[in-house]
C-alpha cells in the first residue's frame, strides 16, 4: 500500500505491541493513546488507498433514498461513511474497529452507531458512549470529544443533503 512504511504505522505497531505485552491489564492503558495517534495519522492515507473504505469502492449502497424512521422507541437516522473507532466493550477491553457506518439509532438512554465491521463483514452496533475516538476515514477528521454530538450532527447534515438533492431532482423532472 505504501512504498515506505507510513510513520503512523510505526505508532500503531508500537502501541499495539505494548498493549499485547501488557496483557490488556491496567498498565497497558499508557500504550492506548500511542495506537490511537497512529490511527488518526493514517486515516487520510487510508481513505486514498483502501477501496473498501472509500467512495472508490463503488459497491456501497445508495443511501439517497433512505429516510429517517421510527422503530419502536428508537429513532433511526441513516448515516453513511467509513470510520475507524477506538472502542471499549462492556468489560472495558479496548479495540480498534473499522466500519462502514449505515445508521445512527437514538433510543431511551442509548445511542448506537450501526455499520458493517470491516474485519468480519458483519453488521455491528456500537454504543456511542463507549467510543473513545472516532476517525472519519474519508476526510481524516478525528473526533475525541463530544463524539455523540458529532455523530448526530453528521446524520442530520446528511439528511439535509439528501432532502436538498431530492428537491433538485424533483425540480429537474418538472
Amino acid at each position: 500500500m505504501f512504498r515506505y512504511p507510513h510513520p503512523a504505522l510505526t505508532f500503531i505497531g508500537a502501541g499495539l505491541a505494548a498493549l499485547a505485552a501488557s496483557g490488556l491489564v491496567p498498565g497497558g492503558a499508557e500504550a492506548w493513546p500511542l495506537a490511537l495517534a497512529g490511527v488518526a495519522a493514517l486515516a487520510p492515507a487510508a481513505a486514498r488507498h483502501d477501496p473498501d473504505l472509500s467512495d472508490a469502492g463503488g459497491d456501497r449502497p445508495n443511501l439517497d433514498t433512505v429516510e429517517e424512521r421510527q422503530e419502536g422507541a428508537w429513532r433511526v437516522y441513516p448515516l453513511d461513511g467509513a470510520m475507524q473507532l477506538a472502542y471499549r466493550d462492556v468489560a472495558g477491553n479496548p479495540s480498534l474497529r473499522r466500519i462502514l457506518a449505515r445508521e445512527l439509532k437514538v433510543g431511551p438512554g442509548k445511542v448506537l452507531l450501526g455499520g458493517i465491521d470491516a474485519v468480519d463483514d458483519g453488521y455491528r452496533g456500537f454504543r456511542a458512549d463507549r467510543i473513545d475516538l472516532l476517525v472519519d476515514v474519508e476526510t481524516g477528521q478525528t473526533v475525541d470529544r463530544n463524539i455523540l454530538d458529532w455523530l448526530v450532527k453528521r446524520a442530520l447534515q446528511q439528511a439535509k443533503q439528501r432532502r436538498k438533492g431530492a428537491r433538485r431532482e424533483a425540480d429537474r423532472a418538472e
